[in-house]
């Protein structure tokens, strides 16, 4: 059948010393990082108000393959090596993958879920959430939320407790080969290691049918996950490329915004044919074509940290107290942008927010940056409670960056109070709507007193979130092993 369309350690907030976490480690290098600071935010500032017209939305972006050699960054396994079994495999799946994407039908997942809580809706408080007078989809966005969740999902949630566990361990395996330093010497042994692999597999899916093949020494549980269906499809080994500590490392042209698998016009095509399209695709672009390069900022600003790529991270049910009196739930799940796990050993969710620095005038477009944020907006808040919630973690870093003004850190730590309400409001939305395939009227629950207190406590966690550093943009490894395209435009 073809393809449709991580965790746990963390401390009190207050045993967290943020002068011991940031990247300068004596008074010389304060000073340096000062006057590197200054040096970056100057050269920025400079280039407000450069004009062009076709803007580069992968101007000082790294790439996500290159940022995935770093050794102080821990990458998922290549689609083809994750065995899927149970919610939890899918958290070993890298986003932008077709699995990554397939798995979000019949699911609620942050992509939705301000539509599901009526965030979107015509009788809220936009201008409270940071949401502009008019919001975001209006009514149509719970509308496509309810028949999201209804889509017959691709791979269960719920597996054989055995099979889970195998799932489990084998997709650590490939997670620690995935990131696994190696001599040079190895390439020559993993072109073996390929063909012997290639000739041992014991569950294949033929490309032309739907069945799964067993050998003849496969084992009892081989057999029940292939009859499970939970079997990947082997796909055709890429040449070897050079490696740097042991992992892949691509400089490819096509186009990086689009996902590990696409086949993508190369970025300058890509750039052109949203600039075509005006000011509001290049900023939908500049989001996704960023993320990378804010992970590799927060990398090399924290000391001793390691910063973990995310896949699809879903809600365990049995995490849910009874007290929550929360009703039935679709699955639920969450894609952050990354993970950190910061020197003392905590463990946080990071989101990114980046800003797009271009302004479309007659006939060309200027960068011209937003003001940083004071505060978060609050309708980034569900997102990352939810982010929270799934990966069982205590506080969250939610970056904001702006292209020519830096990244502002913002710690929100978690809220199972307001984590507790918006999933009675799911359930609701599921059991009255969803299940039944019918579709929510406008504005539904929107005034009641309980939505009212959900947007509050929204707004809440968003003013009582602390702005935990300022970084400059595009910081990058020291070793030079990662280079970015400093040109904002490619044509002036």
């Amino acid at each position: 059948m073809p393809i449709p369309r991580v965790l746990l350690t963390t401390t009190e907030p207050c045993a967290l010393k943020q002068d011991q976490l940031h990247r300068p480690k004596s008074s010389d290098d304060v000073t340096a990082a000062t006057s590197s600071e200054s040096s970056s935010r100057t050269n920025s500032e400079k280039l407000s108000g450069a004009r062009g017209r076709v803007p580069n939305i992968f101007w000082r972006a790294v790439r996500m393959d290159d940022l995935r050699a770093q050794p102080n960054f821990e990458a998922l396994p290549e689609e083809a090596d994750v065995t899927l079994c149970g919610r939890a495999s899918f958290a070993y799946v890298r986003q932008g993958t077709e699995t990554w994407d397939a798995l979000h039908d019949g699911r609620l997942t942050t992509g939705v879920l301000n539509a599901a809580l009526g965030f979107n809706e015509d009788g809220v408080n936009k201008r409270a959430l940071g949401m502009g007078e008019h919001g975001r989809g209006g009514h149509r966005a719970i509308l496509n939320a309810c028949a999201r969740i209804g889509r017959a999902k691709w791979m269960d949630d719920d597996v054989d407790e055995a099979a889970a566990a195998e799932a489990e361990r084998r997709n650590a395996e490939a997670l620690a080969r995935c990131n696994a330093a190696s001599d040079s010497s190895d390439d020559e042994d993993d072109d073996d290691d390929d063909e012997e692999d290639n000739n041992n597999d014991t569950i294949t899916r033929a490309d032309d049918a739907s069945t799964p093949v067993i050998a003849a020494d496969a084992s009892a549980l081989d057999v029940l996950l292939a009859s499970l269906s939970m079997a990947k499809p082997k796909k055709p080994k890429p040449k070897k490329k050079k490696k740097k500590n042991g992992k892949k490392k691509s400089r490819g042209k096509k186009n990086r915004a689009g996902g590990d698998d696409a086949h993508m016009l190369s970025d300058a095509q890509y750039c052109r044919t949203l600039a075509r399209g005006g000011e509001q695709s290049i900023r939908m672009a500049w989001g996704s074509a960023q993320e990378a390069s804010t992970l590799c900022s927060l990398m090399c600003y924290f000391t001793g940290a390691t910063v973990h790529e995310a896949g699809l991270c879903m809600l365990d049910p049995a995490s849910v107290p009874e007290e929550w009196c929360v009703g039935p739930l679709p699955p639920v799940g969450a894609s952050p942008d990354g993970m950190i796990t910061l020197r003392d050993g905590e463990r946080l969710v990071v989101e990114v927010k980046n800003s797009s620095p271009f302004r479309e005038v007659p006939g060309s477009f200027i960068v011209f940056d937003r003001d940083p944020y004071d505060s978060p907006p609050a309708y980034h808040m569900p997102q990352v409670q939810l982010e929270m919630a799934a990966t069982k973690t205590q506080s969250a870093f939610l970056a904001m960056q702006s292209a020519t003004r830096g990244i502002r850190i913002f710690r929100i730590e978690r809220d199972d109070e307001f984590i507790a309400a918006m999933l009675r409001r799911i359930s609701r939305l599921y059991v009255s709507f969803a299940l039944k395939g019918k579709e929510p009227p406008m504005n539904w629950e929107v005034h009641s007193s309980e939505h009212k207190k959900l947007v509050a406590s929204a707004v809440r966690i968003a003013r009582n979130a602390s702005v935990f550093g300022v970084i400059p943009q595009g910081l990058l490894p020291e070793d030079g092993s990662i280079t970015v395209d400093a040109n904002c435009f490619l044509q002036r």
